[in-house]
């Protein structure tokens, strides 16, 4: 498995975290969804794996150490999200859209605040929606 990585950026524009997301690559589509749910005639379920890395306030964003608390997280205890799309045509764009409206939309423990409002933040840009 291969990860994808993507930084949360807060409102100010500054990284606040990191997500890893896991591609399988031995799922035979180009972005390489992970799991595909049920049996072999449902194209239209997938689980999407990933984990976020989140940075304290009082520290200093270093983008070594989030990506690598986040790979680390994706191997050891990552979230997923199981989304309706069609995982033979997936592309990246589909990805990341369903993982951060799994992170905006949580209320899962573990997924901090801050990186559900930066989730929030990066939807609504991708909406083209003023704040």
């Amino acid at each position: 498995m291969s990860e994808r990585i993507m930084y949360l950026r807060g409102t100010n524009g500054n990284p606040i975290g990191c997500i890893a997301i896991g591609l399988d690559n031995s799922s035979g589509n180009s972005e390489g969804i992970v799991n595909r749910i049920g049996d072999s005639e449902d194209k239209h379920v997938a689980c999407i794996k990933y984990s976020v890395s989140v940075l304290h306030p009082s520290d200093l964003f270093n983008k070594s150490i989030a990506k690598k608390i986040a790979t680390g997280r994706l191997r050891e205890k990552s979230q997923f999200v199981i989304v309706r799309i069609n995982a033979d045509k997936v592309n990246g764009r589909d990805i990341t859209h369903a993982v951060m409206y799994s992170i905006a939309t949580s209320n899962i423990n573990s997924i901090p605040d801050r990186a559900a409002k930066a989730a929030r933040l990066w939807l609504l840009k991708q909406l083209d929606i003023s704040l």
